[in-house]
């Protein structure tokens, strides 16, 4: 069976794997002139792991295996932790903290991807799709992973376009070496605005992600959210020596 996959991100790629090692035709068309490993970092829980190893994706040494997972208040309190080791002995498999740039890379090994061929025309009915360098390229069957902006999820459906949430995050990565870093501890603090975590990822770096809700119109960039004092303080203070157990620092 020919197949023909518009979008080469995580979701594209992984199912090309899977196609071509069942033995399939597949071809990969990205509109990104190079591999998209921007954004920023993934969790992948014991079902994502287990098909990384079905994929025959050699994740040994990328990311960071996370024990524990908890939940911080603004003030300092612990609320929770989570054992993940629970799931990973009745699975199998590990909760792994991974950059996406890394997943992306090891999908991509060996999947051949045409880069720079923006999808222009769709057909679904015939898996047809005419590309941005002029060519036109069937398959038995059309697969649109090519995100919020769909060409193919437009000929399917028109005007149902997909829609912003009112969510927004910012995720970045820091090397500054903390308690977090070389740990297996993921650690999430909400408050009353939205929420804020350190995970490690791997390489002597640590994820942070920032996630809160704006209303219509609402300016966030610049802005420090109200009550988000407490809440910096916390991040400043969970990775420093003593912080655990202690609770977190609340300072200013």
């Amino acid at each position: 069976m020919r197949v023909v996959v518009i979008g080469a991100g995580v979701a594209g790629l992984a199912l090309a794997r899977g196609l071509l090692r069942k033995g399939h035709d597949v071809e990969v068309y990205e509109e990104s002139p190079e591999p998209r490993t921007a954004g920023g970092s993934v969790s992948l829980w014991p079902g994502s792991t287990a098909i990384l190893e079905e994929l025959k994706v050699d994740w040994a040494g990328v990311g960071r295996r996370l024990e524990t997972l908890e939940s911080w208040a603004p003030d300092g309190r612990r609320l929770l932790t989570l054992d993940l080791t629970v799931p990973e002995r009745r699975f199998g498999h590990p909760v792994v903290h991974v950059a996406r740039s890394e997943l992306v890379e090891l999908l991509a090994d060996g999947v051949p991807v045409t880069y720079g061929a923006r999808a222009e025309h769709v057909v679904p009915e015939r898996a047809e799709v005419r590309l941005s360098d002029g060519r036109t390229v069937r398959g038995d069957v059309l697969v649109g992973a090519d995100g919020r902006r769909s060409a193919v999820r437009s000929a399917l459906w028109g005007a149902d376009a997909a829609t912003l949430s009112p969510w927004v995050t910012w995720q970045g990565f820091t090397t500054e070496p903390t308690l977090l870093t070389e740990s297996g501890r993921a650690v999430m603090i909400a408050g009353r605005h939205g929420l804020c975590g350190l995970i490690p990822a791997g390489r002597g770096a640590a994820a942070v992600v920032v996630r809160r809700q704006v209303g219509a119109g609402a300016a966030v960039l610049g802005r420090r959210p109200a009550g988000g004092g407490a809440a910096a303080g916390a991040v400043r203070g969970v990775g420093r020596p003593g912080a655990e157990g202690a609770g977190l620092d609340r300072g200013h």
